[in-house]
């Protein structure tokens, strides 16, 4: 298999849309030995944040799209999730209250680096980005 392999893939803002990207990460997935491990912790960040852009960034309009691109290298899978949301003030990694950030935190908790960025680019107006490495193979 040849490195990098990219999904990009778009979404409705709706709640259940995240299990398409995950069937497509499945798909992706497969053809390589990745830990399950990494690669389930993976998937939850990116179901996490799909479900946090449905409902924060698009507020849940249907006719919003949000924009998914993973991208694996032999030991590295990034993913960027755009909306067309306002995103959220400037906060630090693990800088979160106990009222808001629940959907960060768990995304943190999963991957070793996030990021976020209001790119104004095709129409969306916020992203998230985070990095996951699987230093570690099966087989």
């Amino acid at each position: 298999m040849n490195f990098p392999q990219s999904l990009n893939i778009q979404i409705l803002s709706v709640f259940g849309e995240e299990k398409k990207v995950l069937q497509k990460m499945d798909e992706l997935f497969s053809s390589f030995f990745f830990l399950e491990k990494d690669i389930q912790e993976f998937k939850a960040a990116v179901a996490e944040a799909c479900i946090n852009a449905i409902e924060h960034g698009n507020l849940e309009n249907k006719d919003l799209p949000i924009l998914i691109t993973i991208t694996l290298t032999e030991q590295m899978a990034t993913c960027t999730v755009c909306d067309r949301g306002s995103g959220f003030p400037s906060i630090k990694q693990t800088d979160f209250n106990f009222d808001r950030g629940w959907g960060l935190k768990i995304i943190e908790s999963f991957v070793d680096h996030w990021t976020m960025d209001k790119p104004l680019v095709d129409d969306f107006s916020f992203c998230i980005t985070f990095e996951k490495s699987f230093n570690n193979f099966k087989g």
